[in-house]
């Protein structure tokens, strides 16, 4: 859908720049400011899932709807308010790598969903282990990134564009086992 509008509207389906979106360049280029944005939507999302009834409401309508449905609640609606949260945190963080690169790029965030679900199952499902474990994949990006950019490092990019990835393979294979003991 994307590459169609991007044919009709900028008659290209290749690397839009930005301004060529924007008009000019906006605070939004800002790395930092967007990351601290990303980041405080993160945690206040977080706490409204621990801390209120409507986001208990919506974890336990991924485990158990039937709870909801005794108290005279209507699952599909957090089922659907919780789509709906999920596709514009998405929107804002494809937003957050246009804004970065200063362009947009076809297939931008490709791979990264996968990122994100090792960073859930690895944190064990519980907010602040994802967290933590997004934060070890944001710096390992960081790096990899900062490393492409020294001249005397003689590695091929596409090196450094995996280290992501390997880095969420090895957590997810090297993760530690729930321990289950016999009472």
């Amino acid at each position: 859908c994307i590459s169609l509008l991007s044919r009709y509207i900028f008659n290209t389906t290749s690397i839009i720049p930005l301004p060529a979106m924007m008009g000019s360049k906006t605070i939004y280029s800002s790395g930092v400011l967007l990351a601290t944005i990303g980041w405080t939507i993160s945690i206040v999302v977080l706490a409204i899932l621990q801390k209120t009834s409507w986001g208990i409401h919506i974890r336990i309508t991924g485990r158990d709807p039937e709870v909801l449905e005794d108290r005279g609640l209507n699952p599909h609606h957090y089922k659907h308010a919780s789509w709906s949260i999920a596709a514009a945190l998405a929107t804002i963080a494809g937003c957050i790598y246009v804004f970065n690169l200063s362009a947009f790029v076809p297939n931008i965030s490709s791979g990264r969903g996968w990122v994100a679900l090792t960073a859930v199952f690895v944190g064990r499902k519980k907010g602040w282990g994802t967290i933590l474990v997004l934060l070890v994949f944001a710096i390992t990006d960081y790096i990899a990134t900062a490393i492409q950019g020294i001249a005397t490092v003689h590695i091929p990019p596409t090196i450094f564009l995996s280290v992501p990835y390997i880095a969420a393979l090895i957590l997810f294979v090297f993760q530690p086992k729930k321990s289950t003991r016999m009472y």
